[in-house]
């Protein structure tokens, strides 16, 4: 079974954070960016090498031999905050959309719906002057039917 993790720094904003939606949708797009990036460079460091193959007229562009994303995963999520105060759960999860959002689109997991990813775990942790978002992804075994 294969894991891998994704540390992405800093933290999306929520979705109470006040902002119309244009706004909304630009700092989407920045975090699934960021991620994508933070689950490329994880997938290269830790899972598999890297080929570089030329294109015709272009930079060589890095390609991952993957074995395949993972089918089905249990996703563990850590997100550190500076300080003590009380967070809001659902706000926290909602938050994380746009990273989840990346990492399929790095190919770790192949979707992000419940069929794919069967646990989804989420905490908070203090640490002083630290803000970033660990996303653990763990490969299951194909999930019985759930008889829904």
């Amino acid at each position: 079974m294969r894991a891998i993790t994704v540390e992405v720094a800093g933290r999306p904003p929520t979705p109470n954070s006040r902002r119309d939606w244009h706004q909304t949708y630009r700092d989407n797009q920045i975090w699934k960016d960021r991620a994508w990036i933070a689950a490329m460079d994880a997938l290269q460091r830790d899972l598999w090498p890297v080929q570089t193959t030329m294109l015709a007229g272009k930079r060589p562009e890095p390609r991952l031999i993957a074995d395949k994303p993972m089918q089905f995963a249990a996703l563990d999520v850590t997100i550190i905050v500076p300080d003590d105060r009380d967070r809001d759960l659902d706000n926290g999860i909602a938050s994380l959309k746009p990273l989840i959002d990346g990492c399929v689109s790095a190919r770790i997991v192949v979707d992000d719906s419940t069929r794919h990813l069967i646990e989804f775990r989420v905490r908070f942790v203090k640490q002083a002057r630290v803000s970033k978002v660990l996303l653990r992804f763990d490969e299951q075994e194909q999930p019985g039917s759930l008889g829904l």
